[in-house]
């Protein structure tokens, strides 16, 4: 029996159409790319996105492309596999996910109900708006293709978030989602930064401030006629424009990533003329009404501050962002992309990119592939106006897992975002300077402080705080100044910066503490908000970050909770405990955990860490108490890369005794601390053993050290035995006539050498004798490659007389009878190597 649900029909559609339909009708094939190159993968990944069908990296990816691009992967020594049954596994696989799913969500995409539709959206943002009347308006820049053709069809609304407090001229982020409809994850990140960064109003300081004294505005959805389709389970990408590649056509419409006009059509292979391809780039430049209403916006938006060639560059003090949130590729790229040049701002705008990169961990790269792409989301901000432009590609897939959403790409890039909104005053600045990674007043982030108290302010910079993955370190410039300011912006005119003092020594180091005391005295009662920044040696101020502060009556004060941990290193991964940490009034509830990338594992007392790499590290342990009152202390790590020990192990033996000494090795870090050996099924410890074996053989043997730090290496072998003969003798005597067999003895013989006590000596494995009455002592010695061995014994034979013979029988009498064996003693033997 066959089921078909709504979402099953959907896939089964969109696989006969989109992407794969594309195939059938323009000759292409479903191909698997082996790249030359990690770095030919990486830029084909850039160049090939609008042709990709699922994976990342070396040998990975599997793309739909016609012949023309199948020549041109080739040129660059591709190799390129037909994948006939790719079609039918995508196929199994999406119908298995979705029926997993339970495939009838009470909200979201069918089968994803971690994003929202469409519909929900701007449910959502109707609820957001009614919320947070001071934080939020809305605006219409346009409408998509349907609705200018009376086909239904969507308003495009920018979300406008800002303090309305009268502030004017503030610095602007522009961020816009979804341009491509399959892109699953990009709406529903960008909702949910904008519904946390509301909700932080008043409580986060920095979401404060920026609120205050920025402006952020989101274009969730650029491309919402192109997103029905792809709420249907279609792979859709471009708008759904009907005058292009046929009114009824899946793959109709214009990708409105190759319709921006600044540098439109400017390259050979950067988009096509072909209306059914993937990268069509519409008739004209900024022929589609979704781009018209972009470009429109950002014009109004942002004054013009670059010239007009490639080459010129935007002044350092330019105001402004734009971020283009798509997927897949876990990647942050910064122009340019239609040509090699690096832009006049590549210095600024790789440093923002890597600053950003640490966040979501992330690769940060220009946004050039294999070949160059035009009329992009950047020609205008940054090629026409000067501003500061990014694409960030989220995550692995297109249509995204919800729990690789949920864990790796919603939380991280909204902190992206967040620290976006935070720069966009100076994005071609700030980011070139130290990064505050945090600070605390009389011990605490947010403290209650009587009206006339003393407090003291420490901070902590790095000026080597962001993404390592690039061929150099991260290596800072040397912290030169920090400074603050109380309830008025270090940015504002009005200011009154005070200097930090280092704690230790003059300023030098990348990392580093500053300090600094003031007085409550004649605060009004209330919250104030206190500004830091950090200066490193070429002069660059980094960006601002604030804390709260609340100034009360002096019966109002609680005691602030102390932290403190300790940690233990192996290698690159750490463990740390903050057991030790107490409140003297209270109990910690909470310990948040801040490590140099600005992960947060975790609010237990013990949590551990995997450093990418050596060097010194700044982690900040803040424990929280029942009242809110916070407690900070922060360490500077110093870890290395896990270098193994050495394993060393000699092997000496003679005639089956054999020497393992294992003292030798030697541990990079620390000392050993264990030596395990492994021989004949057993484990034995110790530097040095020695064992006996018994039989000839070859023997396998491990021996596995262990350092201080928990590092271990190992090292085996196979030992050739020859071990002395192994002597096993049975006697037989019937009445004095003895039989001495040796047959059964082990190991490599040479010679059997008999002594049999009564001056009688023999050879062989096997011999008889006949013994007179007596005692005698016997001895057999074996000889061979492994040395000698012996074994003896002791026989007594005793002579009796038979009973005289009955005359009545005609016997004779009074004979001596045979010898009998009066006794066999035990044998003994013994072994000489």
């Amino acid at each position: 029996m066959q089921i078909k649900t709504p979402l099953c029909v959907a896939l089964l559609a969109a696989l006969s159409h989109s992407p794969l339909a594309w195939a059938q009708n323009h000759e292409s094939v479903v191909y698997r790319l082996s790249a030359p190159t990690a770095e030919l993968a990486d830029r084909a990944f850039i160049s090939f996105h609008h042709a990709l069908l699922e994976g990342q990296g070396k040998e990975g990816m599997v793309m739909q492309l016609s012949a023309d691009e199948v020549a041109k992967l080739e040129a660059f020594g591709f190799v390129l596999t037909p994948q006939p049954g790719w079609a039918d596994s995508f196929h199994a696989a999406h119908r298995h996910s979705h029926i997993q799913a339970g495939i009838t969500s009470a909200s979201g995409i069918e089968g994803f109900g971690c994003y929202e539709t469409l519909a929900e959206t701007q449910q959502e943002v109707t609820r957001l708006l009614a919320q947070y009347p001071d934080l939020l308006r809305s605006t219409k820049i346009g409408e998509s293709w349907e609705k200018t053709q009376g086909l239904g069809g969507h308003d495009l609304n920018v979300l406008i978030l800002s303090k309305q407090n009268g502030l004017s001229d503030k610095p602007k982020l522009f961020i816009h989602a979804a341009m491509h409809a399959r892109e699953y994850a990009t709406a529903p990140t960008v909702l949910a930064f904008v519904k946390q960064f509301l909700a932080e109003y008043g409580e986060d300081p920095d979401s404060t401030w920026v609120l205050d004294h920025h402006e952020v505005h989101v274009l969730l959805h650029m491309n919402p006629d192109g997103r029905v389709q792809a709420e249907k389970g279609l792979l859709w990408r471009k708008n759904t424009n009907q005058a292009y590649c046929g009114a009824d056509s899946e793959e109709r419409g214009v990708d409105l990533n190759r319709n921006f006009t600044y540098s439109w059509a400017s390259t050979r292979d950067g988009s096509s003329s072909n209306q059914c391809s993937a990268v069509f780039r519409g008739p004209t430049a900024a022929s589609e009404p979704e781009t018209q209403a972009v470009e429109g916006y950002l014009r109004g938006l942002f004054s013009s501050r670059r010239g007009e060639l490639d080459s010129d560059a935007a002044p350092l003090d330019t105001q402004g962002m734009h971020l283009d949130i798509h997927s897949y590729g876990r990647l942050v790229l910064y122009p340019w992309g239609h040509t090699e040049e690096r832009a006049a701002n590549a210095d600024q705008l790789e440093r923002l990119a890597r600053k950003m990169a640490l966040l979501n961990d992330y690769t940060p790269k220009q946004s050039i592939g294999l070949y160059e792409t035009d009329g992009t989301s950047e020609s205008v901000s940054y090629g026409e106006l000067g501003i500061a432009h990014f694409t960030i590609e989220l995550g692995t897939d297109f249509f995204e897992q919800c729990d690789y959403y949920e864990n790796h790409i919603r939380d991280q890039n909204i902190e992206v975002l967040k620290y976006a909104a935070k720069v966009a005053r100076a994005p071609y600045q700030w980011p070139m300077g130290p990064e505050v990674t945090g600070l605390s007043l009389n011990g605490e982030s947010n403290p209650q402080l009587g009206p006339d108290q003393t407090v003291t302010l420490e901070v902590w910079a790095d000026d080597a705080r962001y993404q390592t993955d690039f061929d150099d370190p991260a290596i800072g410039n040397g912290l030169q100044a920090m400074r603050y300011s109380l309830n008025t912006p270090l940015f504002d005119e009005a200011a009154v910066p005070v200097a930090l003092s280092p704690v230790a020594g003059p300023w030098s180091e990348d990392h580093g503490r500053g300090w600094a005391s003031f007085s409550t005295e004649g605060l009004e009662p209330g919250r104030h908000t206190l500004y830091v920044q950090a200066q490193n040696a070429l002069g660059h101020w980094g960006p601002m970050q604030a804390a709260h502060l609340q100034v009360g009556d002096a019966g109002s004060q609680n005691g602030a909770p102390v932290a403190q941990f300790a940690y233990q290193c192996r290698g690159l991964l750490c463990e740390f405990d903050a057991s030790d940490s107490f409140d003297v009034d209270g109990e910690i509830l909470e310990y948040q955990w801040a490590f140099s990338s600005g992960a947060f594992p975790g609010t237990g007392a013990n949590s551990e860490y995997q450093f990418r790499n050596g060097g010194q590290f700044p982690v900040r342990l803040t424990v929280v108490d029942d009242q809110g009152a916070t407690g900070t202390v922060e360490y500077l790590l110093s870890v290395s890369e896990a270098e193994p020990p050495k394993a060393v192990a000699v092997v000496r033996c003679d005639s089956g005794a054999c020497e393992f000494d294992g003292s030798g090795s030697s541990a990079a870090v620390g000392e050993l601390v264990a030596y395990r050996w492994q021989l004949e099924g057993e484990q034995y410890e110790g530097a040095q053993l020695t064992h006996q074996f018994a039989l000839d053989g070859s023997y396998d043997w491990t021996l596995t050290v262990e350092d201080t730090q928990g590092n271990s290496a190992q090292i085996s072998g196979t030992q050739v035995v020859v071990a002395p003969p192994l002597a096993e003798v049975t006697v037989d005597c019937q009445q004095a006539l003895c039989s001495f067999d040796a047959s059964g003895s082990q190991n490599r013989i040479n010679d059997y050498r008999w002594t049999l006590g009564d001056g009688t000596v023999l050879s062989g494995a096997s011999v008889q004798h006949q013994y007179a009455p007596g005692e005698y002592q016997w001895r057999l010695e074996l000889s061979g490659p492994g040395g000698v061995a012996e074994q003896s014994g002791t026989l007594n034979f005793a002579a009796v007389t038979e009973p005289e013979t009955d005359t009545s029988s005609g016997s004779g009498g009074g004979a001596l009878g045979w010898l009998t064996l009066m006794g066999l003693l035990t044998l003994g033997w013994r072994r000489r190597g």
